[in-house]
């Protein structure tokens, strides 16, 4: 059994840089690390969904992972994401982020041809978890994409029994009660990722003490200042930084723009241009990009861009 280490603060989802004609752009990466930390983040979970994760192949998700686990210094947490449709190809992933330092794995589940019961997706978990065994295994919990919702309370019951290395849950869900189950059942013996951006509020008074999320590359000033204020009882003042979240994700999160899209323009914003989406995601057009900044900069979020 791995000893438990509380993770607390800001987990950044990074995304993939491509170059125009869609490969990767691996230089891109270097100095992210640093950056993330100079603006109040303690770690990076790549290829997962804001990454493009299933857009891209296996072979180019190693070399992803080898690049930021190369480039990060002690202290910064690097999660691999390695769930696949593929069970073979995610113990693959597994096995690569072990051999390469990563500190932690982890898996959705298979969306094509899905679990059909909890114990099959609990086998799933087993075999990768166990593909690298001295490293914190997470279960993603995002049925909204995946299409897979079985009880993560009862996941987790199960899996403190069967994955030696599990280590908690990446939620990404709107179920703040089910989040508090999951906190519960837990007993703090389990770090439960919160990885709802625009609802982080909520997530700390229900008891979060970590977040991952795609908006801590570019916002990571604006949630600092938000689980500050939680911190000293400044409702106030977390309520002003809740409403500038709420109104920025309403724009870029679930707007009339893709996200992933919308999220990589605003990288360009300041100066971090990860270049286009990969089909079947559509990029923004410029003019497009024009009224996405506009918008952002009427909700004040702009106030508080990463550096």
């Amino acid at each position: 059994m791995l000893k438990h280490h509380v993770i607390e603060g800001l987990i950044a989802a990074p995304f993939t840089p491509f170059k125009q004609d869609y490969t990767l752009n691996l230089t891109m990466i270097e100095g992210e690390a640093e950056r993330l930390i100079r603006n109040g983040v303690n770690g990076a979970f790549v290829c997962g969904t804001t990454g493009e994760g299933a857009s891209l192949s296996v072979r180019e998700r190693k070399w992803i992972a080898e690049k930021w686990c190369a480039l990060c210094p002690q202290g910064f947490k690097v999660f691999v994401h390695v769930g696949h449709n593929s069970l073979e190809a995610a113990k693959e992933l597994a096995r690569h982020a072990r051999k390469n330092g990563a500190w932690a794995i982890a898996a959705c589940a298979p969306s094509f041809f899905k679990p059909s019961s909890i114990q099959e997706l609990m086998t799933i978990c087993h075999d990768i978890a166990d593909s690298a065994p001295d490293l914190h295994f997470y279960y993603y919990h995002f049925p909204l994409l995946t299409g897979v919702d079985f009880s993560p309370v009862e996941f987790v019951r199960l899996a403190r029994e069967s994955i030696p290395n599990f280590a908690g849950i990446k939620f990404t869900d709107a179920n703040i009660a089910t989040f508090r189950c999951l906190l519960n059942v837990s007993e703090g013996h389990l770090n439960i990722l919160f990885g709802r951006d625009e609802i982080l509020h909520s997530g700390l008074v229900f008891g979060a003490t970590a977040a991952v999320g795609s908006s801590y590359n570019a916002f990571a000033p604006l949630f600092s200042k938000l689980i500050l204020a939680f911190k000293n009882h400044d409702q106030q003042q977390a309520l002003f930084f809740t409403d500038i979240a709420i109104a920025m994700f309403d724009i870029y999160g679930c707007g009339k723009w893709p996200p992933l899209a919308a999220k990589k323009a605003v990288m360009k914003m300041i100066g971090k241009d990860f270049g286009p989406v990969r089909l079947p995601i559509r990029a923004l057009s410029r003019n497009e990009e024009i009224e996405l900044e506009k918008q952002l900069y009427e909700t004040g979020a702009m106030d508080y861009l990463s550096q």
